[in-house]
């Protein structure tokens, strides 16, 4: 899937179905039928989250549109001010004090998980309040101004089809420009109080925010929705428009971008070392940003000794398929080889497609043994399209319609250079497709009259890590039985693993970058290129990289403590209807549901 970080509301604005049992099915209603009949305390509760919900979306109007509220397209917001901060604190505060005022037992059990999700992510964000983000404005990898750059294409949540729209967006481009002077001024002060990004970082994203910048106006993303302008409007509306973003785009985007290049290129003094730990307060900060992530609260030093066994076993395992392969080489060359011999890659677009739409006829027939709840639609596979074969990624996964009426996607890259190989094809439609991200995004798409902050709620180790489950039980599916296609599993699992260690290891071992490369060499058929990518990626973005692997574990922890209290009356398709059927969540809200499960199943 397409990367998606998961933060909370405040900081990102929001920082045919399978065969069952009867008994089963009744198992699986709390996330349809328990809200059909809510007592006065859940509708207490969800007239508070729809408050907070509208009140965070209005504090934070740039991100607005991906929640479908266009009311502020006209305002990129602040962030950066004491103002924005204090009524930022100040709105996570007053509603966790509202929301403890609420009686939790006398609620149904499907409002018990909006209360218990809810409290959590404020008891987070207020948490995150006692490190100094605002001194941390950009990185290469989660940035206002890589946002504000997508939307003004308008092939994303920003859609340019009315005049109205045109003249928004005119509006928010002098919000970037006031706020990345604040940017600017935040990253001045942060110098002051030794808070501030890598040397390396910095130096990346200053030539990131030079690329926004083209010597030619047509050549601009921004111009995009002035190229693309739509037929009816007018030709004096055609003519203004055309000449004020043409303006707008000269002189005050184009300057804002390069103010904050210039500034990290001669002014800024980044830090010597890599680490959050290095930071004031750093070791308290880097364990919040794990905790954020995970959705858990497991020591960091503890996921690092989990990376650390995980990385150990996944090499026998390697070991393990080489051999059943009957290649006679050592690891290092028998990745080399997977990697390099052109049988192991497609050269015919059609027949890539063909594979992979036989895998998902393959695996469908035997998804309803693991699930009772399945998605209303089936997905379909296609093609990434040409004009984004070179940016796209391998694959990813757009979802259909709540209703079932438009089937999900999954979009396989198909340009030589591009693609997995073919012995990641069976572990890839997995993760992607189904029973991965389309199972579990399509499942909370079809959740009946719930509150709009559950819809929108994402969390990667929840998502990510359901995924990542799924590819970890692809052989028990009666998928992955080839050597190769398991040794395609290790191969994606690795990365996931080692990702454990090199986080960790960087911000709060002390690690070098050259030490984290090292280490990822070591033990991957990973490239350097990718390698170079990986570990920029995690001194960017702490503790994100931990969510896919940490989500999987706990997934596959919840499943092994619920057999093991269940016993006999443990059923997988039961404990899957319970992963899925409340939304994403975070992984300790998840486990509460978990435990209150198995103490009704025990009844």
């Amino acid at each position: 899937m397409k990367l998606r970080i998961a933060t909370l509301l405040v900081f990102s604005a929001f920082l045919s179905t399978g065969m069952a049992a009867t008994a089963q099915a009744a198992d699986v209603a709390p996330a349809t039928q328990a809200s059909q009949a809510i007592n006065p305390t859940g509708q207490q509760l969800r007239s508070l989250v729809d408050e907070y919900y509208h009140a965070s979306v209005a504090l934070n109007p740039l991100s607005a549109p991906d929640m479908g509220v266009y009311t502020y397209n006209d305002q990129f917001g602040d962030y950066l001010s004491d103002a924005w901060i204090a009524r930022a604190k100040n709105l996570e505060q007053s509603y966790l004090n509202k929301v403890q005022q609420i009686d939790r037992a006398s609620l149904s059990a499907d409002d018990r998980i909006t209360y218990d999700m809810f409290r959590y992510d404020r008891e987070m964000a207020l948490r995150g309040f006692d490190f100094p983000f605002w001194y941390l404005p950009l990185n290469h990898f989660d940035s206002k101004a890589s946002t504000f750059a997508d939307q003004g294409t308008g092939e994303g949540s920003v859609q340019f089809a009315t005049v109205k729209d045109y003249e928004d967006f005119l509006k928010k481009m002098d919000g970037f420009a006031a706020w990345s002077h604040a940017a600017v001024a935040r990253m001045r002060e942060g110098m002051v109080k030794g808070v501030a990004l890598p040397i390396p970082l910095a130096d990346i994203l200053q030539k990131q925010l030079r690329g926004y910048v083209t010597v030619k106006v047509e050549d601009s993303s921004f111009w995009k929705p002035i190229a693309n302008m739509p037929k009816d409007i007018s030709p004096a509306d055609r003519e203004r428009l055309t000449a004020a973003y043409r303006d707008k785009i000269e002189h005050v985007v184009n300057p804002a971008y390069t103010q904050m290049a210039d500034f990290l290129q001669h002014d800024y003094k980044g830090t010597k070392t890599l680490g959050y730990t290095s930071l004031p307060n750093g070791k308290a900060w880097y364990q919040y940003k794990s905790d954020l992530n995970t959705t858990t609260n497991l020591p960091v030093a503890q996921i690092h000794e989990m990376g650390k066994k995980e990385v150990a076993r996944i090499l026998r395992e390697m070991n393990q398929m080489k051999a059943e392969s009957g290649y006679k080489g050592d690891l290092k060359s028998f990745w080399k080889y997977l990697q390099t011999d052109p049988k192991f890659f497609w050269t015919d677009p059609n027949q890539e497609l063909a594979d992979y739409k036989a895998f998902r006829d393959k695996i469908y027939p035997r998804l309803p043994l693991f699930f009772n709840l399945m998605p209303k639609a089936p997905y379909e596979v296609r093609p990434v399209p040409k004009e984004t074969e070179d940016t796209a990624g391998v694959a990813y996964y757009n979802p259909g319609t709540p209703d079932g009426s438009r089937p999900g996607i999954f979009y396989v890259n198909t340009k030589p250079g591009q693609q997995l190989p073919k012995w990641s094809m069976e572990t890839l439609a997995i993760h992607e497709a189904a029973p991965g991200h389309h199972f579990q995004i399509s499942l909370k798409q079809e959740q009946q009259n719930e509150p709009e902050y559950r819809k929108f709620a994402s969390y990667n180790a929840f998502e990510e890590g359901w995924a990542v489950y799924c590819e970890s039980i692809g052989r028990e599916m009666g998928m992955e039985k080839d050597p190769l296609q398991y040794f395609g599993k290790l191969n994606e699992e690795m990365l996931r693993a080692m990702r454990l260690v090199v986080d960790t290891g960087l911000h709060s071992k002390g690690w070098s970058i050259k030490q984290a490369e090292q280490y990822m060499h070591n033990n991957s058929a990973l490239g350097a290129g990718d390698i170079h990518s990986e570990v920029r990626r995690y001194l960017a973005i702490p503790g994100q990289a931990l969510s896919y692997k940490v989500g999987q574990l706990t997934f596959t922890k919840l499943r092994a403590d619920s057999k093991a209290a269940l016993g006999d009356k443990f059923d997988i398709r039961a404990f899957h209807d319970q992963v899925l059927s409340t939304g994403s969540l975070p992984m300790s809200v998840m486990q509460t549901k978990i435990q209150d499960w198995i103490a009704s199943q025990k009844q």
